[in-house]
């Protein structure tokens, strides 16, 4: 299977997922959750860890969604040198 390692396309995902998870319930954040989790097992194997402090799992699960998903848009901004 094709892992994802379109830098561009991740970015836009997590960041869309991450501003509607900021708006939404309880109910609608596990969704996006499990949803954003998912989607992170299926990106490239050498990004991955790169972007989960070097561990190989556990990738915006729900504990730590908020903090992981912050990195990892802050990791892929700097890739895509994306300024705000």
């Amino acid at each position: 299977m094709v892992k994802n390692n379109n830098l561009q396309e991740i970015y836009e995902y997590l960041s869309e997922k991450y501003t509607k998870w900021c708006c939404s319930n309880k109910a609608e954040k596990a969704r996006i959750e499990r949803l954003v989790y998912f989607y992170l097992d299926n990106i490239d194997d050498a990004l991955y860890p790169e972007l989960n402090e070097g561990r190989g799992s556990g990738l915006c699960c729900s504990q730590f969604f908020k903090d992981d998903i912050q990195r990892c848009l802050r990791i892929l901004e700097e890739k895509l040198q994306i300024h705000h």
